[in-house]
C-alpha cells in the first residue's frame, strides 16, 4: 500500500478519501489542515495530524504522496469514483441563475 497524506480536511477531502479507499492501493496516514480546532480529530476515520509544518517530518518517514482536499479548481475528471453512476433520468442544465 502507498502511504498518502491529505492536505485539507473539508468536504472535498471526504470525496478524495472515499475515492482512494475504493481504489484500495493507498494507506491514508492522516490529514493536515491549518485549523487548530480540527487537530486530534478524525475525518471519515482518518486522523487530523496538524498543519503543513509536519510535511518535512512525514517526508523523512517515507511518505511521498499527498492529495489535495481543499476544494477543486478546473478539470477534476481524473478523480472519478469507480462506482459512480449517472441516472438514466438525469438532465444536464445550466444550473440556477
Amino acid at each position: 500500500m502507498i502511504p498518502v497524506i491529505g492536505l485539507g480536511a473539508d468536504e472535498h477531502a471526504k470525496v478524495a478519501i472515499e475515492i482512494l479507499r475504493s481504489i484500495e492501493a493507498y494507506e491514508l496516514v492522516g490529514l493536515l489542515d491549518p485549523k487548530k480546532n480540527l487537530w486530534n480529530t478524525k475525518v471519515l476515520d482518518v486522523p487530523m495530524l496538524g498543519d503543513d509544518d509536519l510535511l518535512p517530518g512525514l517526508y523523512e518517514k517515507g511518505i511521498r504522496h499527498t492529495f489535495i482536499g481543499l476544494g477543486s479548481i478546473g478539470d477534476t475528471t481524473p478523480a472519478i469514483h469507480p462506482k459512480a453512476i449517472v441516472s438514466p433520468s438525469a438532465r444536464i442544465s445550466g444550473g440556477l441563475p
